[in-house]
């Protein structure tokens, strides 16, 4: 059975600072194992994107309120959420 990442992004889900007048939302992702490397994290609606390093952390640029950010990882559901 396919585990949903919803739930663990939930309570890292997205810190959002101000860098250069450009958003930028931070989180880190993760299950009960650990860190997970490789999440591809997807602006929808600005086509940016970005992947988790080695300890599960991610830096999305461009990133505004209201936009669909989808999660996806390999062995996981695909998760959209909404930024901010």
């Amino acid at each position: 059975m396919k585990k949903s990442i919803l739930s663990l992004l939930l309570a890292c889900f997205l810190q959002i600072n101000l860098a250069f007048a450009q958003n930028v939302m931070k989180g880190v992702v993760s299950d009960a194992n650990g860190p997970l490397v490789g999440v591809v994290i997807h602006d929808k609606d600005n086509a940016k994107g970005t992947t988790s390093d080695m300890s599960g952390k991610y830096a999305l640029n461009g990133a505004e309120s209201g936009h669909t950010i989808e999660f996806r990882y390999l062995g996981y559901v695909t998760e959209c959420g909404m930024g901010w």
